[in-house]
């Protein structure tokens, strides 16, 4: 009866811990996304270097596709490397659509994905 009292007792914990994300209080990273709060949290200067060490993936060129195209309030950069030119404080958010994602969304021209900017004096998609 104690035995089954205390599986019961470990059962209900994990499922808590489940359902409130480890209840932490320290929200889940999401891999398509990095947030303001990360942003400041990666002790970095440019929004490259915050890509490198956050979510480096979203750099990886995968063989025979191209980079990810990078925009920043919905304006077109010329490459990956012009993040070097960004700083992270003016930044709320960044995105990484796939490339089939963001070709359904802005059209032809997304095969190794889209890096998607939002500075902090812009709302909404």
């Amino acid at each position: 009866m104690r035995l089954r009292r205390g599986l019961i007792l470990m059962v209900a914990t994990i499922l808590t811990a489940c359902a409130t994300g480890g209840g932490d209080g320290v929200a889940r990273r999401r891999a398509n996304l990095i947030t303001e709060a990360e942003l400041v949290e990666s002790n970095t200067l440019d929004a490259y270097q915050a890509i490198r060490r956050l979510r480096p993936n979203w750099l990886t060129t995968r063989a025979g596709m191209e980079d990810a195209v990078v925009h920043i309030d919905g304006i077109r950069l010329n490459g990956i490397n012009d993040m070097r030119d960004i700083q992270v404080s003016t930044l709320r958010e960044m995105a990484y659509l796939t490339g089939p994602d963001a070709t359904t969304r802005y059209g032809t021209g997304y095969r190794g994905g889209l890096i998607d900017l939002k500075s902090k004096g812009t709302r909404g998609g």
